[in-house]
């Protein structure tokens, strides 16, 4: 019966310490994915740009940052940037460096989703009237089935 009141005093005085922990995370989480949903995006486009030297920029940055342990990125973003007379909480250093990193795969993600749709389909878009923006939007296969126009208004 002692070990179970010594448990329960353990249990009573660690909570809320893991309870605040527990909520930080949460916070890290949701402020680091935000900010990869977005710029993962913008990467990702950049990445697809015409334009070669974009296309390289992009593309190293994402090649490194796979290859980067987040581990280690955290520990330079918090201990190293310091030295260089940056100074970051270890909140705003974690969801930096989560973000930095996670803005890399999701740019995959969403790359290799833009490059998977049928050059055939942007066509079809095209022949529909749409835009290049709205064909990426919308399935133009699905907009006219049978010759009815299914479009909501």
């Amino acid at each position: 019966m002692e070990s179970l009141d010594q448990y329960m005093q353990l249990v009573s005085e660690v909570l809320p310490s893991l309870l605040r922990g527990a909520g930080i995370t949460v916070l890290v989480t949701a402020a680091s994915l935000a900010i990869c949903v977005v710029a993962g995006v913008l990467v990702a486009v950049l990445r697809l740009s015409a334009w070669r030297p974009l296309r390289l920029l992009t593309a190293g940055y994402v090649e490194l940052m796979r290859i980067f342990p987040v581990l280690t990125l955290l520990f330079l973003l918090y201990f190293g940037l310091p030295e260089f007379g940056v100074r970051m909480s270890a909140l705003q250093a974690s969801i930096m460096g989560l973000s930095i990193w996670g803005v890399a795969y999701l740019s995959e993600i969403y790359r290799g989703g833009i490059e998977s749709i049928d050059h055939g389909q942007m066509e079809a878009a095209m022949a529909l009237g749409m835009q290049r923006s709205g064909a990426m939007r919308h399935r133009p296969a699905q907009v006219l089935v049978g010759g009815i126009d299914h479009r909501r208004p």
